[in-house]
């Protein structure tokens, strides 16, 4: 449990500390407006945007925005993080069917517990997942030091 909140809160770090490089870059992103439904075009602030965009929207948009690189979304590396983010969520928002499946059809018989994903999954790949995800962007990260990802990576392969 404990692995997957730290993976996805390290990205949120990582997320963070790019966008935090140039806190008064104006930055355009295209978000959907609450009230009309249609999407508009925005342009805010860096710091603006570490403190009130989410992950999904910071990794997708904003961080490859920064770098000036493409976005991980629709790569495999946004699928292992989905599944990730997903974990994590259900984790800090448990229900109860995610803990104890109410099977009443046939068609859900295949659908997994939460304890059941902890045990039968590795929390290695979790943590490969949020290391891959920053490799995404490593080549194009020129402001930051990234030699910890270096030995982050050796000690990923050691456990796997």
């Amino acid at each position: 449990m404990i692995t997957s909140i730290f993976s996805v809160s390290s990205l949120e770090y990582f997320a963070n500390e790019i966008i935090s490089t140039d806190p008064n870059k104006i930055i355009q992103i295209v978000r959907r407006d609450h009230v009309s439904g249609k999407r508009k075009t925005i342009q805010l602030p860096a710091n603006k945007l570490e403190r009130d965009s989410l992950l999904d929207e910071k990794l997708a948009i904003i961080v490859p925005n920064i770098l000036g690189t493409g976005s991980p979304k629709g790569a495999k590396v946004w699928e292992e993080y989905n599944y990730l983010r997903k974990l994590r969520n259900d984790v800090v928002h448990m229900k109860a069917a995610q803990s104890n499946p109410r099977i009443r059809t046939e068609t859900e018989l295949d659908r997994e517990s939460l304890f059941y994903r902890f045990l039968a999954d590795t929390p290695s790949n979790w943590i490969g997942a949020a290391i891959r995800m920053i490799d995404f962007f490593a080549p194009s990260i020129t402001k930051l030091s990234l030699d910890w990802l270096v030995s982050v990576k050796e000690l990923q392969a050691e456990i796997e």
